[in-house]
C-alpha cells in the first residue's frame, strides 16, 4: 500500500512540472506573439505607394512542397541521454533543408509512452518513411535501441541520404 502511495505522489508532482513548464512555455509564447503584433501594427501604419510597373503588380505564387522524408524517432527525450541522437537528427535538417521532417515522440511522456505501445514499439525506435530496417550493399540495419548498440550515427545518416535519394529522383 506504500507503495501506491508513493507512486501516486511520484506521478502527481511529474504531472505538476508538466503544467508548469506548459504554463510557463504558454506565457513566454504569448508574450512573443504580443510583440509580433505590437511590431506589425507600426509597420502596417506607414503608409508605401507601390511602383507601378509589371513586376510588382502581378502576384507570383509557387507551390510550396512539404518534405518528402519524415523522420519519426521514438525517443526518451525525459532521461536527457539522448542529446547525440538528437543533435544528429537535427544536423539533417540543415544537409537536406526542405527535403526533411523530423518529429519526436518522447516516450518518457505519458502520450509519448502511448503512442510508442500503439504503435507497437517497446524501445527507442528511428522510422524514416515508416521504415525502421535498411539495407546497406550486405548489411542490414536496424534503427531500434539506443546508438551504438546495433547502429551507428553513420548509419544513420547513410539511411537518410539513402531516402532522399529515393524521394527526389
Amino acid at each position: 500500500m506504500g507503495n501506491n502511495i508513493l507512486n501516486h505522489w511520484k506521478l502527481a508532482g511529474i504531472m505538476s512540472l508538466c503544467l508548469i513548464f506548459i504554463a510557463v512555455g504558454c506565457l513566454d509564447k504569448n508574450t512573443q506573439q504580443q510583440e509580433k503584433s505590437s511590431s506589425t501594427i507600426t509597420e502596417k501604419s506607414i503608409s508605401q505607394k507601390p511602383l507601378m510597373n509589371k513586376e510588382n503588380t502581378e502576384t507570383k505564387v509557387e507551390k510550396i512542397e512539404s518534405p518528402k522524408v519524415l523522420i519519426k524517432a521514438y525517443l526518451n527525450i525525459q532521461s536527457g541521454c539522448q542529446g547525440e541522437v538528437i543533435e544528429l537528427l537535427e544536423s539533417f535538417k540543415k544537409t537536406y533543408p526542405e527535403k526533411v521532417k523530423i518529429e519526436y515522440i518522447d516516450f518518457g511522456t505519458k502520450e509519448g509512452l502511448e503512442k510508442t505501445l500503439k504503435n507497437n514499439l517497446h524501445c527507442m525506435t528511428i522510422l524514416i518513411n515508416g521504415k525502421q530496417t535498411f539495407e546497406f550493399g550486405n548489411k542490414t540495419v536496424t534503427f531500434s535501441h539506443p546508438m551504438g548498440m546495433q547502429w551507428t550515427d553513420e548509419d544513420l545518416k547513410m539511411a537518410v541520404k539513402q531516402e532522399i535519394v529515393k524521394m527526389y529522383k
